[in-house]
Order: structure tokens, then sequence, then C-alpha cells
């Protein structure tokens, strides 16, 4: 992914911390925390979390013919808030501070969309 395209999302709001494509799969496809943050997950954490990521919105896909397709999910914990956006085969994580603003999870998804043929080449990391 280009430096562009992570500037992008990063310059929705200076809350956001860290930006991340998981396969369906659960397995970290893409993964870039805004320089200078450090993550509050331990290194060895990271396929867990991947893999937590992606049942919980598997989970929410079983509702899918009754109410439609789910457009985003947010998890608000007491140190971030977690944007899981559903889509082209893959999940998109936005990570941020606490501090972020409802009004820009829009904005982010239209990013996404608008970039998606960006992230159609993308494999599982080894």
């Amino acid at each position: 992914m280009n430096n562009k395209t992570l500037e992008s999302f990063f310059a929705i709001h200076d809350s956001i911390r860290s930006f991340s494509i998981i396969g369906k799969d659960g397995n970290l496809i893409f993964a870039k925390m805004r320089d200078g943050v450090k993550s509050y997950a331990p290194e060895l954490s990271i396929d867990l979390y991947s893999a937590r990521i992606a049942l919980h919105v598997a989970m929410g896909e079983t509702e899918n013919l009754d109410h439609g397709k789910v457009r985003f999910s947010m998890v608000v914990r007491e140190k971030i808030v977690l944007l899981m956006f559903p889509g082209f085969g893959k999940i998109f994580v936005v990570s941020a501070r606490t501090d972020f603003p409802f009004e820009c999870v829009e904005k982010i998804g239209q990013l996404i969309d608008e970039l998606a043929e960006e992230f159609e080449p993308f494999e599982a990391a080894e």
C-alpha cells in the first residue's frame, strides 16, 4: 500500500492510531501504525487479535438476510475504539483513541470504497 493511501486514512482525524487489513480467514494481510504511536497489544497477540476480529465480523453475517449487510461495526474499549468494515473479501480495521468523532466513520467507509481496487492484490502476510 502506498504512503499516499495511508496518509489519507490518518488525515481523517488525528485520533486514528492504526489501519489494518485482515482476511476473512483471520490472517493479517497488512498493518500500519501512525508514526510515533505504540501498540497497546503485545506483539505475540496480533494473530489472536486478527482472528477475533474475523470471528466478530463473521458472527454478524448470519443476520444479513434479515437486516442487510453490515456496513461497519464499532467496539469502544477503555483505551481505544475499533472500527471494522467488512468488504471486498477482507476486513478493514481502524483503531483510534477514544476521542474519535463518530462523524468521521462515513469518511473512512468512503475512502475504503474509493480505494477498493488497490486492496484487491493483497495476499496474506507470511
